[in-house]
């Protein structure tokens, strides 16, 4: 190209910083390529990742909302049968003339349903390949909750009425329960269809030394009280030791929840409540 007065142009410098082909520029530009292919793969990584914490997030969370509303729905049925009976709840386990023993959910019949006996946090119920779980024809008097066996014989004979709790809203009615863990806290670990319908304490464990009621929803366990609701605690006694102790009758589950009346006997609410 010319210049106005028809002269040559002069020429202009060549700028080679990207066009080096010396075998140094051949490197740099094979490891630029490979950065970018690391930054492409760890962008790719982190969005699998998230997406996988996301999922497992909200299958943890469904899984709880499910539990809760459950137990939820196993308190108000067992309200239900009380208004019925003298405020009393159904036998946690009665002796039939026949020789079988009759279960407070067998009792519960015409006020819950089989689904509300499903935790699924620890189900003890065969699960399809969509991962729903429904009771299990092998086992059908499976439950995945416990109800309190000091609702029974233990404060007088008969059944204890629920009126008659001073703290009905920290007083465990039901727990989680399921197949029984060899560590409590760690759903990988050993596990054993040893289930029970009776809540005793959460330190019971069975003949080989796994837990009954293991904390099966992020480190917690589920909880109805005797008022109706349900929540999640952190249980502090699983292994109480003698600088821990533990009030297996009255002691405390976890949080504001009690095995009985909020760890106190009946009329000694003005004392420390029992741990």
């Amino acid at each position: 190209m010319g210049t106005l007065d028809g002269s040559a142009a002069p020429l202009q410098p060549v700028d080679n910083a990207h066009t080096d082909s010396s075998p140094r520029g051949a490197l740099r530009n094979l490891i630029t390529s490979r950065n970018r292919l690391f930054l492409s793969f760890l962008t790719f990584f982190a969005f699998v990742l998230l997406y996988l914490v996301l999922f497992l997030w909200r299958r943890d969370e469904r899984a709880e909302i499910v539990s809760l509303t459950n137990l939820q729905r196993l308190a108000s049925g067992t309200l239900l049968y009380a208004q019925d009976w003298d405020g009393k709840p159904p036998p946690v386990a009665l002796r039939l003339p026949t020789g079988e023993t009759r279960f407070w959910k067998d009792t519960l019949r015409g006020f819950i349903e089989p689904r509300h006996l499903i935790n699924p946090g620890n189900p003890v119920f065969e699960e399809n390949a969509n991962g729903e779980v429904k009771p299990s024809d092998r086992s059908p008097s499976a439950s995945g909750f416990a109800m309190n066996k000091r609702f029974q014989d233990t404060f007088g004979s008969g059944t204890y009425p629920l009126d008659n709790l001073e703290l009905p809203s920290q007083t465990a009615l039901f727990v989680g329960a399921g197949k029984a863990w060899k560590d409590p806290l760690n759903p990988a670990s050993e596990k054993s269809l040893e289930y029970t319908l009776t809540y005793r304490d959460v330190s019971e464990k069975t003949g080989g030394g796994l837990f009954l009621y293991p904390s099966s929803m992020r480190r917690k366990l589920p909880v109805a009280a005797a008022d109706g609701h349900a929540e999640l605690v952190e249980v502090e006694n699983y292994n109480p030791s003698p600088t821990r102790p533990h009030d297996k009758l009255y002691g405390r589950i976890g949080g504001g929840i009690y095995n009985w009346n909020g760890g106190y006997p009946s009329g000694e609410t003005d004392r420390p409540p029992r741990e």
